[in-house]
């Protein structure tokens, strides 16, 4: 592909996909599948943009109404689950909502995932857990993340949730170290 993109995209569906020449788009419909260099997105519709180097990927209901199909991101070892992703292969920039990763041991989840050209990662919304139920038992909320690298996750004010509820331990910031190899658990800060 050319535009400014820099390695081949190779790209599948099960059910259908249409070229509009004209657009420079492709649709991928069904079980679709684009890889890029090291990264790969799953889910059952993606678009994709040759002009603006643009990915947009969600996923679909089935006869009962489940969803089924949603989007995963998969790059440099890690992988993402959302409800909905846009990624630009150029700047490889995205922006992801109703999201679901795993930082080493913990799990981060949120409304809108921002990924920057560093590997940073912005959450809003965000909740961290070590809880490995479906519906974890305990989480730390906070309005916004910000996943360093691979290092360590940065919040603001975070407060502990335990069974859905509120407990009065609110810190104005926390630091949960992710790296591979480092002790884990979480550190918080102080005024």
């Amino acid at each position: 592909a050319r535009g400014g993109v820099e390695e081949k995209v190779v790209y599948n569906a099960d059910d259908s996909v249409r070229l509009n020449v004209a657009e420079k788009k492709v649709y991928l419909y069904g079980n679709a599948v684009v890889v890029y260099g090291d990264m790969t997105l799953v889910a059952a519709y993606i678009e994709v943009d040759f002009g603006t180097n643009d990915l947009h990927a969600v996923g679909a209901k089935d006869s009962t109404g489940k969803s089924i199909g949603k989007p995963v991101f998969k790059s440099e070892g890690k992988e993402y689950t959302a409800d909905e992703m846009w990624y630009n292969f150029k700047s490889k920039k995205g922006v992801s909502s109703g999201v679901l990763t795993t930082e080493s041991d913990g799990f981060v989840r949120g409304e809108k995932f921002l990924r920057d050209s560093m590997n940073n990662i912005y959450v809003k919304n965000a909740t961290f857990t070590t809880c490995r139920s479906p519906e974890p038992h305990f989480w730390i909320k906070a309005d916004k993340f910000k996943i360093v690298g691979k290092k360590q996750v940065v919040s603001g004010p975070a407060n502990l949730v335990i069974e859905g509820v509120k407990t009065p331990l609110f810190v104005p910031f926390a630091f949960f170290p992710i790296s591979k190899g480092r002790s884990k658990g979480l550190v918080f800060g102080n005024y």
